[in-house]
This record gives structure tokens, C-alpha cells and sequence, in this order.
């Protein structure tokens, strides 16, 4: 079976897809929204025509790629402006998997399911904490991430001050900090920190198959 993994946003989307019976990844790449289309939230015209540019660049994937399974990061909570229009585009990408195949249907998967996969909670029993000291909310937020993603993937060992490091040099936050890192380290990949949207896709994908379809 393959899965087409897609970390959908309204200025770039990645994507990957997945081989399960070989676990391994056939192609990654993202799809990144012209910027001409700049400002679609606020203008409706713009809006159609980036959703009908989408829409075709999801069926070009769905056709060459062919997968049994799509599925994309279910949407988050947040901005009105910005659930509207995640909303559309993840309306778009259903459509145009139904218009391949009428059977099938776009699976979410959500955040706290594919960190929860990774191993990457923010939930370290308080007695570990104590022994790490006085620190701000986001210093221990971090640690808390690089102590369970070190404890679930044996073989990583990355520190606190390491991934906060990485975060500031690529100007990335913790969480695709840790997703690359966890990719790279699984699939013996080295993407760079400027391929987050693909990690992310990937994680997705990953997450899909573990969850959902291997028991």
C-alpha cells in the first residue's frame, strides 16, 4: 500500500509518500503557493484561484503517485481567518482525492496523535524535573520534548541545549526541530531544517500507517 501525506497550509504545503509493505519513503516534496496569490484571505478572487491551482496540484500527485490512502494533519484550532482558509484547502484536497476515486475519503490525523507516535509529550513525571533545576517555561518545555523523543527512539540522544540550539540557528521551532531529527534518525534521511514541511508529511504518513492500518 502507499500513503500520501500532506501538511496542508495556504503557503506551503508538504507532502510525502509512504511504502508500507518497504517503510520507506517512494518521494517527498512540497507544494509552494505562488506569491501572487499573497493576501487570498482577505480577497475572495484570490481565493478561487489559488484553491483551483491547489486542487490541481493535488490531482497531479494523487495521478502519479497513485495511493491506497491520503490523509493530512486535521486542523488546529485557532484564528478565524486562518481555520477559514485551512478549511477551504483542506476541502480542495478531498475533492480532488474523491474526483480520482469517488470510494475514497481524506483521513485526518491529528497533532497530538502524530507527536504522541513520535514520542514528542511535554509530560516528564515531576521528580526528573526537580533534578534539572530552576529554568523558564519554554527552556523546560523543551527539555521535557528532547527527554521523551531521546526516551521513545533508542538511538537518538540529542540534549535540551542542543535542540535549542537548532531552534534558534534555523529559525525553526522545537517541535519541527525534533520531527527532522526523528525523521532523519528513523528513515536514515538528512534533510535539512529548511525541508520541515516534508518531515512534518512524513511524520503524518507515518503516524497514518502506525496508528490506523499496522494494528
Amino acid at each position: 500500500m502507499k500513503i500520501l501525506a500532506l501538511d496542508i497550509s495556504t503557503t506551503c504545503t508538504g507532502w510525502a509518500v509512504l511504502n508500507t509493505k518497504t517503510e520507506k519513503f517512494i518521494a517527498t516534496g512540497k507544494i509552494v503557493t505562488p506569491s501572487y496569490y499573497a493576501g487570498l484571505t482577505k480577497n475572495d478572487l484570490l481565493m478561487g484561484q489559488a484553491l483551483f491551482w491547489f486542487c490541481k496540484k493535488i490531482k497531479k500527485l494523487i495521478t502519479e503517485y497513485k495511493p491506497t490512502y491520503v490523509c493530512a494533519e486535521d486542523i488546529n484550532i485557532g484564528y478565524a481567518s486562518t481555520m477559514k482558509s485551512m478549511s477551504q484547502f483542506h476541502a480542495v484536497a478531498s475533492i480532488a482525492y474523491s474526483i480520482w476515486d469517488k470510494s475514497k475519503v481524506l483521513n485526518k490525523v491529528h497533532n497530538a496523535t502524530m507527536r504522541s507516535e513520535l514520542g514528542m509529550g511535554a509530560i516528564v513525571p515531576n521528580d526528573i524535573k526537580k533534578k534539572w533545576g530552576k529554568m523558564t517555561k519554554v527552556d523546560m518545555k523543551i527539555k521535557c520534548m528532547v527527554h521523551n523523543v531521546n526516551k521513545k527512539n533508542d538511538g537518538i540522544n540529542v540534549t535540551w541545549e542542543e535542540g535549542k540550539s537548532l531552534m534558534k540557528e534555523n529559525k525553526v521551532d522545537t517541535t519541527k526541530v525534533l520531527v527532522i531529527l526523528i525523521m532523519n534518525f528513523k528513515f536514515g534521511l538528512m534533510l535539512s531544517y529548511d525541508r520541515h514541511d516534508e518531515a512534518d508529511a512524513m511524520a503524518l504518513a507515518w503516524t497514518f500507517y502506525r496508528r490506523k492500518l499496522d494494528g
